[in-house]
């Protein structure tokens, strides 16, 4: 996961937040700003996988 490539201006929190995710079971969001300048909301769910497993998405 520490290897995906985005365009965000000053975002460096994926995997901290996915990992509080997955600790905490509480979803995270997140304004995020492309570096041409769009606005978006990123969240990071997590969901239970079909062998019972908690995973993040």
């Amino acid at each position: 996961m520490g290897d995906i490539v985005f365009d965000l201006v000053d975002y460096t929190a994926l995997v901290e937040g996915t990992l509080a995710v997955l600790e905490t079971l509480v979803p995270g969001a997140q304004r995020v700003q492309t570096q041409q300048g769009d606005w978006s909301l990123m969240r990071v769910d997590r969901y239970r996988t079909l062998g019972n497993l908690i995973a993040a998405r």
